[in-house]
């Protein structure tokens, strides 16, 4: 670990801020709150109107947009589908909610109280936003606050009226066009306005200072008093732009609504068949106590096939009341149409000079005529409505040559500034009926649904903490690393380089070791020590190899305790019996009293033991021997144990094979022959 341990800190500090950047960008933080459906019906999952409470309502498109708009985000750098992809909902159910719904479901029965309190998170991604964590909060705030007027506007209180005559003054529109337009705006808005009346009458803007009755009123004011004394200019004055183009178009609204009632009178002429038929098999019936079914049943021969493939008759009843309501709708329209067509010939009239103002007959008093004479020819069958439209075409052509002269500059403008003034009055009071119902909206959606707890925002990690708890457990994994791969090397040491049965470095290590100096110069005090059991394999063969061994194990550990003591010390196994020892720091005085102390202990175990212990000796020293090459010192060495082992033995001066031991191919005993060999040479 202390060998790499700068590499294990620097892997681990890099782990950690790459760590810390990645997790940064695929940080994601979650806004969560919980609202509460409050409405009467909201336990058995209904809203205020009667329909199903939609959760998915709260992240609808329409709400998103309205966050869009709120926050100013762009269209082009965020995707609505995406942001609505990461808003989840979740009922919160306690274990026994949960467990009594599965119970009820298990019985094949619906469930009839429903969850009302909901989990609504918003999921945002490090790339939305520089602070991602605030846009969180403040898309998921800006997403309830606009849901909460999307569901008043949708089950309690409805949009506001729309404002469609904003850009009146922009368009092509002759005047009394103009004037009949706002009329128009103002009755619609007036429509829509009287359901709210009752409904929110002790509700009052903090905006606008204005209740619905207030702005009411205000529509009201401008219907009867400032829009009639537009008309009443307008008409008096027979203002117009254009006198020819005012009076074409009248006379295309008359021909659409004569094509209108062409249309109404063929579905009238239908129905009152059918009902006719009905009425006379009544008669012929002479039964009136029969149900209606029978009747209707023969008036109509309908069938159907059901989801079993039966044959099933429809039912007459149902069939015949829409064709009631069919025939008032179609009626309504062809009288409403009549209506209209007598008011464009009453302008018509007053724009060619034939007006009926000035025969002292009033518009009310013609069109109560020409409905109750239409009327009357209806019921007896005596008009149609191609003469109907004969007589309409013969009052427009009676006007067609009339020629109306322009109106002068002065009355163009007065008529301008009346249209425009009440134009803008009216686009004053639909902003603050925008104003108004939003804030409506506001405080009956908070009304019904509640929210139960503040935006709380959670980052998904705690990206300083995982980037150290990273950079530990690289440390760890680096300290773990170093340790088995330093027990690898040991194990591959162990292995290559050791001898097993005597536990000390062979031949190959002892190779290794006089190769790492072969092209170095020895330091003084360099020694080199070749110890050699002598006659083993005599021995192998007189005591076995059992007490041999034995023999062997003891000498060597008698040298690695004599030697060993030196911390520079190099001893290892260089062949069978054979022995190098070298050591950096070591005269030959110390190596020659290693070797006493050596003798002493071998005399010790002699004295006990069967299996004697016999070596030879040699000692060469760099400074002594003036040699600083490893390879000569080391022959130098070998000379001087072979010498020794010469002296000893009784056998010829020249060494035999077995006095090499067993193998003469290890490279000890092969430099030893060869030292004896150059010997030879010289002599």
């Amino acid at each position: 670990i202390k060998k790499y341990q700068l590499l294990i800190i620097l892997c681990s500090v890099c782990a950690g801020i790459i760590s810390f950047v990645l997790l940064n960008k695929a940080q994601t933080y979650t806004a969560m709150g919980i609202i509460k459906y409050a409405n009467s019906g909201a336990e058995t999952g209904y809203a205020p109107d009667g329909t199903k409470i939609d959760t998915t309502e709260i992240y609808s498109a329409s709400v998103v947009a309205k966050v869009f708009d709120k926050l100013g985000l762009d269209y082009g750098a965020y995707n609505i589908d995406d942001l609505r992809s990461r808003v989840t909902v979740t009922p919160v159910k306690t274990e026994e909610q949960t467990a009594l719904e599965e119970a009820i479901t298990e019985r094949g029965e619906e469930v009839e109280k429903k969850p009302v309190e909901y989990i609504v998170s918003f999921t945002a991604k490090s790339s939305d936003a520089s602070k991602p964590d605030e846009f969180a909060r403040q898309f998921l705030d800006e997403m309830l606050d606009a849901y909460l007027i999307e569901y008043s506007e949708q089950h309690i209180n409805g949009g506001a009226p729309v404002n469609d005559v904003s850009k009146l003054m922009e368009q092509d529109y002759d005047y009394l066009e103009q004037a009949e337009l706002i009329e128009k705006s103002i009755g619609n808005a007036q429509n829509k306005l009287s359901p709210k009346l009752e409904r929110t009458s002790d509700f009052r803007s903090s905006r606008t200072g204005y209740s619905f009755s207030d702005l009411y009123r205000k529509l009201a004011l401008l219907a009867d008093v400032e829009v009639p004394d537009i008309y009443s200019y307008i008409l008096e004055n027979r203002i117009t732009k254009d006198p020819d183009v005012l009076l074409a178009k009248y006379r295309n609204r008359i021909n659409d609504f004569k094509l209108s009632n062409d249309m109404n009178q063929y579905e009238i002429d239908s129905i009152r068949k059918i009902i006719d038929t009905y009425v006379r098999m009544m008669r012929e019936s002479g039964n009136t106590s029969i149900v209606s079914d029978y009747i209707l049943d023969d008036v109509h021969d309908s069938y159907y096939q059901d989801e079993n493939g039966v044959t099933q008759r429809v039912n007459q009843t149902v069939e015949y009341d829409l064709l009631l309501e069919d025939y008032i709708g179609n009626r309504s329209s062809f009288e409403n149409a009549l209506v209209d067509s007598a008011y464009c010939e009453y302008i018509i009239g007053i724009y060619s000079g034939n007006s009926l103002i000035d025969e002292g007959v009033t518009l009310e008093e013609e069109t109560v005529g020409t409905l109750e004479a239409e009327q009357v020819a209806a019921e007896a069958g005596t008009a149609t409505a191609a003469e109907t439209s004969d007589l309409a075409d013969s009052a427009v052509s009676e006007t067609e040559n009339v020629v109306v002269e322009a109106s002068s500059a002065e009355e163009l403008e007065k008529a301008k500034q009346m249209v425009e003034a009440v134009a803008v009055k009216l686009d004053r009071i639909y902003k603050d009926l925008q104003i108004t119902n939003d804030e409506y909206n506001e405080y009956a959606g908070a009304a019904n649904i509640n929210l139960m707890t503040s935006i709380a925002v959670s980052p998904k990690f705690q990206v300083l903490l995982y980037a150290l708890l990273i950079v530990i457990a690289f440390g760890l994994f680096g300290c773990v690393g170093a340790v088995i791969a330093g027990r690898i090397g040991e194990i591959f040491e162990y292995y290559v380089y050791v001898d097993r049965k005597f536990n000390i470095p062979n031949r190959a290590a002892c190779d290794k070791y006089i190769a790492s100096y072969g092209k170095r110069i020895l330091p003084d005090y360099f020694t080199c020590v070749s110890l050699r059991l002598l006659n083993i394999r005599d021995k192998n063969a007189k005591y076995g190899r059992t007490q041999v061994d034995t023999m062997m194990l003891v000498f060597t550990q008698m040298i690695k305790e004599i030697f060993g003591s030196d911390a520079s010390c190099f001893i290892g196994l260089n062949g069978l019996g054979q022995y190098l020892i070298f050591a950096e720091q070591l005269s030959k005085g110390q190596a020659e009293a290693y070797l006493e102390e050596l003798r002493i202990g071998v005399a010790d175990y002699n004295r006990t033991s069967e299996c004697k212990i016999e070596f030879s000796q040699g000692i060469a020293e760099s400074s002594a021997d003036k040699t600083y090459q490893i390879r000569r010192l080391m022959l130098k060495t070998l000379r001087a144990e072979h010498t020794g082992s010469m002296a000893a033995s009784s056998e010829s001066a020249e060494p035999s094979e077995e006095s090499y031991g067993d193998d003469m191919r290890t490279p000890g005993k092969l430099l030893s022959r060869l030292w004896w060999m150059i010997e030879k040479r010289d002599k």
